[in-house]
């Protein structure tokens, strides 16, 4: 009997069974915790180049903000950078000061954030993106398998040697780790017609 149970707990974890629908359990936003990557390339033919762990994302304070406490994220978006960005978890939500969800611990399939941008260069339609979580898979990652949560950030008009190109920017999160790898739309050489994109990838962390 306790065979049959431990072989059909397998089999659920296996199928995509969510371990925790926390936020707080993937992106712990406490201060003193950081992440270093490696910025990453990848060109036509899927080979991936490594510039080693140049890039920092760290946890600098918490703050109150109308009642709410926030963390200061330095690099969560821009790679390389000193730019900012307050956040906190909000049940199975990371949001930032304004309320914009950037994570769901619920991998539903269905969008969980969706907003206009700046107007498409081609047709003069609004850009439209959309926020969605797939189910994890365990990966190896920095030396140990953890579950993975993918977010898919699609965006339906993006200027491509003059034509519209749909693109989704996957972004990878680990249970107990956090964000572990993700490609940039705004780094992206994409924009001036070449033919590799950029991203980072986990090397190493520190969780408080």
């Amino acid at each position: 009997m306790f065979l049959i149970i431990f072989l059909t707990s397998c089999n659920k974890d296996n199928s995509g069974y969510l371990l925790s629908t926390k936020a707080s359990d993937w992106i712990d936003l406490q201060v003193g915790n950081y992440w270093i990557y490696d910025e990453i390339t990848v060109n036509q033919f899927g080979d991936t180049s490594y510039s080693i762990a140049s890039d920092s994302v760290y946890v600098s304070q918490d703050t109150m903000i109308n009642g709410k406490m926030y963390y200061r994220v330095v690099g969560w978006f821009i790679p390389g950078s000193n730019s900012s960005s307050y956040l906190r978890d909000s049940a199975e939500f990371i949001v930032n000061q304004q309320g914009h969800i950037f994570f769901s611990a619920i991998p539903s399939g269905q969008s969980f954030y969706t907003y206009n941008s700046g107007l498409c260069s081609v047709d003069s339609t609004l850009t439209t993106h959309q926020y969605s979580m797939s189910l994890y898979t365990t990966e190896k990652v920095v030396g140990v398998y953890k579950p993975i949560l993918t977010r898919h950030h699609y965006m339906d008009c993006i200027p491509f040697n003059g034509l519209t190109q749909p693109l989704t920017l996957p972004t990878k999160f680990a249970l107990g780790v956090g964000k572990v790898e993700q490609y940039l739309v705004f780094a992206s050489v994409f924009y001036s017609g070449g033919l590799s994109r950029l991203g980072r990838k986990l090397r190493r962390y520190h969780i408080q």
